[in-house]
């Protein structure tokens, strides 16, 4: 397969029962992630900052819910920097065939470790800059090896999807959420292994009776990041006291073991609003959680 078969692939494209070739694309609103650090006024935001959506409209009429949001997240994005991706610090490896994209920046706020991040993207008719996506993050995680299966786009091609192999053996297929594939989409190609350092958002989480069953469950279809997942506590730990103003809990799990019995680890995190209500699980606890994978790209092998 060469590069520019690869390109083509990173739309993605499905068949209806007749036959007929149908467009779909990769479509999140973050809201469920944004659920577990803000409040639900501030959480379903999305469609405020849809292109499509009539703005001038909303502030002739002065939509209170409207102006609440944007001037929230305007804040945010007056306070934030520039995000540090991979290709930010590798920038004499970008190649020199590049896809072109809508120009675009990510910023984060307050820092590139952990907060919100913010997607801003530049109206090629206005030039007028304006937020296109917002989502909370934490890059603190296990680092896998990672042969790339196909990359889905958003609507736009802003934002992505990566599917994977994310073991050695290629036994377990994962979908995350790319945070930094605006700064780094000309990296990917199909005959390089990537690494890619993944955690999970628990937008729910609770302690069950399954007798230490690991299970891997993809929500709906493939054409997400959220999975449901059964495992045990492997280790758990305070990561912060604020992010996004939520203290934040650090609990290690499981997806499964290689051929060798190694664990395959996956560090999810956990708020108040996550637990609803119930108690931390301890070491050692069977769970079930509602998850976001995300995926952050480390390096590449030749």
């Amino acid at each position: 397969m060469n590069d520019e078969d690869f390109v083509q692939r990173m739309k993605y494209s499905q068949y209806s029962e007749e036959g007929v070739e149908e467009e779909n694309y990769y479509i999140d609103n973050h809201i469920e992630e944004l659920d577990m650090f803000f409040e639900n006024d501030y959480a379903e935001i999305q469609d405020f900052f849809s292109p499509e959506l009539n703005i001038s409209e909303l502030i002739e009429n002065e939509d209170p819910q409207y102006i609440k949001v944007t001037k929230f997240y305007e804040k945010k994005l007056s306070e934030s920097s520039k995000a540090e991706t991979y290709a930010s610090k590798n920038t004499d490896k970008i190649p020199a065939k590049t896809i072109k994209e809508p120009q675009g920046k990510l910023m984060v706020c307050p820092n590139s470790e952990a907060g919100l991040g913010i997607l801003v993207i530049k109206d090629p008719e206005t030039k007028k800059e304006n937020i296109r996506a917002v989502f909370p993050f934490i890059t603190k995680g296990h680092e896998y090896p990672c042969s790339i299966r196909n990359v889905k786009l958003d609507y736009y091609g802003n934002e992505a999807l990566i599917e994977a192999f994310v073991d050695e053996e290629e036994n377990l297929l994962l979908t995350f959420y790319d945070i930094h594939y605006l700064d780094n989409r000309n990296f990917y190609n199909p005959n390089d292994t990537f690494k890619f350092r993944l955690v999970g958002l628990a937008s729910y989480i609770e302690v069950v009776e399954n007798d230490d069953l690991i299970s891997v469950t993809q929500d709906q279809d493939d054409n997400n990041e959220r999975y449901e997942l059964y495992s045990v506590v492997k280790a758990i730990e305070k990561y912060s006291d604020n992010v996004n103003g939520e203290k934040v809990f650090r609990i290690t799990i499981s997806l499964g073991y290689t051929p060798d019995g190694e664990d395959i680890p996956l560090d999810i995190y956990v708020t108040k609003r996550s637990l609803g209500g119930k108690l931390l699980p301890e070491i050692g606890d069977n769970i079930y959680a509602e998850v976001h994978i995300h995926g952050y790209l480390t390096g590449i092998e030749k």
